[in-house]
């Protein structure tokens, strides 16, 4: 009786053990999949679709986030921005403003989006002029869809590095005995 208790247990563990390799597989790869999505002008990419940028409209005195894609030359937006760092909030994001770097004729600006629905977190960096010539320098999503890309990636990785340790712990039993 006390053998099937102790196999119990066991089998037990096992199982949770390859849950647990699951799930951590499946989190380590988002943020993998989050990395590597990101876009760098240093690497030279030349899209960033999710770029935001912080602007004061002029029309009504408030500060509102723009897509890169969205700003025309004649936008009614001022994007050369005096505060160095703040937080403000709309309806659906919380936003985080800094200036990262600043000199005589242009910013550096970080700008960290988080949706309230906590499904999508954006991080903006980009280069702003006193003319107002925005150059995008890097974007990063950390979007909650992006776990079920790794799905199946997460299912087989743990599936092998399971069969693989349950070889090694069966090697490593039957020298116990």
């Amino acid at each position: 009786m006390n053998f099937y208790k102790y196999s119990l247990n066991i089998l037990v563990l096992i199982l949770v053990s390859k849950i647990f390799l699951f799930f951590f597989i499946l989190i380590v790869g988002f943020f993998f999949y989050s990395y590597y999505n990101a876009k760098d002008a240093e690497k030279g990419d030349i899209e960033f679709p999710f770029l935001s940028i912080l602007a004061e409209n002029l029309e009504t005195k408030k500060f509102e986030a723009v897509r890169f894609s969205d700003i025309n030359r004649d936008s009614k937006y001022n994007f050369w921005i005096s505060e160095k760092s703040f937080n403000f909030e709309t309806d659906r994001c919380l936003y985080s403003f800094k200036i990262l770097k600043e000199e005589n004729d242009f910013k550096i600006v970080e700008l960290i989006e988080d949706f309230k629905d906590g499904d999508n977190t954006i991080f903006s960096k980009y280069k702003v002029t006193k003319s107002g010539v925005i150059t995008p320098l890097y974007v990063r999503m950390f979007y909650f869809g992006y776990m079920f890309s790794m799905l199946p990636i997460a299912l087989i990785l743990s599936f092998i590095l399971s069969k693989l340790l349950s070889l090694f712990f069966s090697d490593y039993l039957k020298t116990i005995h």
